[in-house]
């Protein structure tokens, strides 16, 4: 009996101790009475941070044509403790896509579905971000999209389903936009995902596929760049693809999904490219449902990790439906944090060897109805995990406004255990 409770008790410190280690996840109350698609979706980027603070955006409130979606743009001061609304308007729109830079600017584009058009928006540090400078992007709107700044060369690049792709330069001149892709013999682009290594003049053009004539997100494919989006080519061939690329299996790009998944769900989440590997993840919505984690090292194609049925750290583990990847802003401090969810619970785990093994980072004590969870693709002040999700319960229908958004922060670089 004395070795039972002996047992117990030390179980219960080690517990305890784990628990105290997590970092904790602090979150912030949005809006209360939103509409469900608030925070849609984590293929893209809608949470930035800079020295001035954290922008956020999301959709209040939508019509039954989705022609009528009032968004808004958040800054908070105090590092996500509280929020004011800096500029809203109402638009035929899912939630914009933010970037920020080195001068902390805040870019944002959205598109008009009724138009066909783009709106890119420069909110200048200079002017306190009080006045948007706006260009127009024609031919670019579709309902899924997403963007990425490349400091480097002074860019903005939007890559968008209806198969464009388009480079805005800083000062928001339009320099170019191409038609990157077409729908192949199968299926037609979902989800596009656009990122950037470390390495000068890399982008990386992600999407999922949608199957012609049925529901079925069939497959996960991608391309890259070395001469910032001038020429295209797949992940382990340095032969230039001819534009525009055809997007399911009968193309020339890479698939990352399985051909034994083609009859079931798969719907890539996120992804990042960091020291020379390509990490995604994705769910695999067969019966059991499979959550796949993979790192991609581009010199080597067999050099190639996976994980799954679920991404498993200490004692924490992410089997999530939506999610994102924040990485280290330096080689010296490289990290790699995925954050998803799992039972309804937020999970972050860390990696600090480009995804072999991965550590428990911080998981909720709350549990709730998480959809479209997404945040800043790296640590806000170099230490801070940012995000976003929408806590969803009921049906997401047009008049119906009781859904919460919230804003979490997360220590990435919590001081080790004692």
């Amino acid at each position: 009996m004395l070795r039972r409770t002996t047992l117990f008790l030390l179980l219960s410190i080690s517990l305890f101790a784990h628990a105290e280690a997590l970092a904790p996840i602090e979150l912030t109350l949005i809006d209360d009475n939103a509409t469900g698609y608030a925070t849609f979706q984590s293929h893209n980027q809608k949470v930035v941070g800079n020295e001035r603070g954290i922008f956020l955006t999301y959709i209040k409130s939508r019509n039954e044509a989705y022609t009528a979606q009032h968004w808004r743009l958040l800054w908070s001061q105090d590092e996500g403790a509280t929020f004011h609304e800096l500029y809203a308007d109402t638009h035929a729109t899912n939630p914009p896509v933010l970037e920020t830079d080195k001068a902390n600017n805040v870019y944002l584009a959205h598109p008009k579905f009724d138009t066909g058009e783009v709106l890119f928006y420069r909110f200048l540090a200079a002017e306190d971000y009080a006045t948007p400078h706006m260009t127009t992007i024609p031919n670019a709107a579709a309902g899924k999209y997403s963007m990425v700044l490349n400091e480097e060369s002074q860019e903005c690049y939007f890559f968008s389903h209806n198969n464009t792709f388009h480079t805005i330069s800083l000062d928001g001149t339009l320099e170019s936009s191409i038609q990157l892709t077409k729908a192949g013999k199968e299926a037609g682009i979902q989800y596009p995902h656009i990122i950037l290594s470390e390495k000068p003049g890399h982008l990386i053009a992600l999407w999922t596929t949608q199957e012609h004539g049925r529901y079925m997100y069939r497959s996960i494919h991608a391309i890259q760049s070395h001469d910032f989006g001038k020429s295209w080519h797949a992940l382990h061939n340095e032969k230039k693809l001819k534009l525009p690329v055809v997007v399911d299996e009968g193309g020339p790009s890479t698939l990352l999904s399985k051909t034994a998944e083609f009859d079931i769900h798969t719907w890539l989440c996120s992804a990042t490219a960091r020291a020379g590997f390509l990490h995604t993840m994705y769910l695999a919505q067969g019966t059991p449902s499979t959550f796949r984690y993979q790192s991609h090292r581009f010199a080597y194609p067999d050099q190639h990790i996976e994980h799954s049925p679920i991404l498993q750290g200490d004692t924490l583990s992410i089997k999530g439906f939506d999610g994102f990847f924040i990485t280290s802003p330096t080689p010296e401090q490289y990290k790699i944090t995925a954050m998803s969810s799992n039972a309804g619970h937020l999970v972050a785990l860390q990696s600090q060897c480009n995804g072999q093994n991965w550590k428990d980072l911080a998981t909720s004590t709350q549990p709730f109805n998480v959809y479209s969870l997404g945040g800043y693709r790296h640590y806000h002040q170099d230490r801070y995990i940012i995000g976003t999700f929408t806590d969803q319960v009921g049906s997401n229908q047009a008049g119906k406004t009781d859904f919460k958004v919230y804003f979490f922060k997360i220590d990435g670089l919590p001081p080790s255990p004692k």
